[in-house]
């Protein structure tokens, strides 16, 4: 239930996988929307130090993307979180994101863009 995550979620702050479930929860009730802003509370949340932490939530949040928003918001959320991380990395969990999806005319339209950046 939702009062078992946010338990979760206080008890483990800094746990990606924590926050993943909880975003999976969200989705498997078909709350997109709410989703998103467990992302996005879990961005807040998680130590800034906790790289690879955070980087998981950021990899859901590329799937949830990919799966349910658009591609302009795919690429919206990809250019946030190159700003706020090493880019390479983005890039590729971004990459194998649309690659597990078989969109790879997305990859290569987002090699040309940051090359060309």
């Amino acid at each position: 239930t939702e009062d078992d995550f946010e338990r979760e979620v206080a008890s483990k702050p800094d746990s990606g996988a924590s926050w993943v479930c909880y975003m999976a929860y969200w989705l498997g009730l078909g709350n997109v929307d709410k989703a998103r802003l467990t992302a996005r509370r879990a961005l807040d949340t998680i130590n800034y130090r906790l790289e690879e932490e955070k980087l998981n939530v950021w990899s859901a949040l590329f799937n949830l993307e990919n799966s349910f928003g658009t591609q302009d918001g795919l690429m919206k959320v990809c250019k946030e979180a190159a700003a706020v991380n090493d880019s390479k990395t983005v890039f590729l969990r971004l990459a194998a994101v649309l690659d597990k999806s078989k969109k790879y005319q997305v990859i290569i339209n987002q090699i040309k863009l940051s090359s060309s950046a």
